[in-house]
């Protein structure tokens, strides 16, 4: 993460298999995650509003503050009930 660009409109890993992120400040920015990919969000902060993880193979959400999520996207309801743990706070709209 120390060597990406943020300074754009967005943080794009689509070309990224894994992204494996601890503590990061996303600056509220979109994420472009690739097709099947592996997303390790722990305790992550300052999500953008809307947060996509539908086209993800695995995503690890533990511990991230949530609290400014708006709606988060899941493929369907079992990758949604995989991905997603209740030892995160989410007051936003879950969409299939």
């Amino acid at each position: 993460m120390k060597q990406t660009d943020i300074s754009g409109s967005e943080i794009d890993f689509s070309q990224c298999a894994k992204v494996n992120l601890n503590y990061v400040d996303l600056h509220s920015k979109p994420l472009n995650f690739a097709e099947d990919s592996e997303v390790y969000l722990c305790c992550c902060y300052n999500f953008p509003e809307q947060l996509d993880l539908s086209m993800c193979k695995r995503a690890d959400l533990t511990g991230a503050n949530l609290h400014q999520v708006k709606e988060i996207r899941f493929k369907n309801k079992s990758q949604k009930d995989e991905f997603f743990h209740a030892c995160n706070y989410f007051n936003g709209n879950i969409v299939y």
